[in-house]
């Protein structure tokens, strides 16, 4: 793959992320991580070759219907104007009030919602600014939970994070991640400790899997 035709981005990348383990990818600030990830959720096509889920070429695929299917947490939580109760709802609209309870437990949301005027109808602020950078992830993995997509992509979920906000979140993440099919993005090592397969990157191709 490509952003320019003269610049290859990625360049004989293979590898397989088994379902239901994680599998994380390493390496430094411009190996290709991110472009695997914009790749898996087609953001953007691979020039050559394919990417493919249970055999099924992704290309082939509705894009809602892949997306629909895949649960992202990254380092820059995105949250839109309005309540924490909106913004978690956001992952699965219509889904019942025992639903979005239940992900809120899982994720530790409920900790930090119940000191707050206006519990979860208290508003986030302009792109989640009323909140930490650890509630806004807890209420990013709540979100992801409440999706209950098979596949999830982690980016440097918790790179930005207090010892303390950082607890919390791999508690919440832990319990995202349980059966599912997991994509890591890691610097740290504590990021991938837990990781079932380590892929080793650098300039746009696989140093080592293990």
């Amino acid at each position: 793959f490509a952003y320019r035709a003269e610049d290859p981005v990625l360049d004989g990348i293979c590898f397989v992320a088994k379902g239901g383990l994680n599998t994380a990818l390493i390496g430094p600030s411009g190996s290709g991580k991110s472009t695997i990830f914009n790749l898996v959720q087609r953001f953007y096509r691979p020039r050559h070759g394919t990417i493919t889920i249970d055999g099924q070429d992704i290309a082939s695929i509705n894009r809602a219907s892949l997306r629909a299917n895949i649960a992202t947490v990254s380092q820059d939580t995105f949250l839109f104007q309005g309540s924490i109760r909106d913004n978690i709802a956001l992952g699965r609209p219509g889904a019942s009030q025992a639903q979005v309870d239940a992900a809120c437990k899982a994720a530790h949301v409920d900790d930090f919602v119940r000191e707050l005027s206006g519990g979860y109808d208290a508003p986030v602020g302009e792109h989640g600014l009323a909140l930490s950078g650890g509630q806004r992830q807890r209420v990013a993995i709540a979100r992801a939970m409440l999706k209950n997509a098979p596949i999830v992509l982690l980016d440097e979920a918790t790179s930005a994070l207090d010892i303390v906000s950082e607890r919390f979140v791999r508690d919440g993440l832990k319990a995202l991640c349980a059966g599912r099919t997991v994509l890591i993005i890691a610097h740290r090592q504590e990021s991938y400790a837990h990781a079932d397969e380590i892929i080793a990157m650098e300039a746009g191709r696989i140093l080592q899997a293990a």
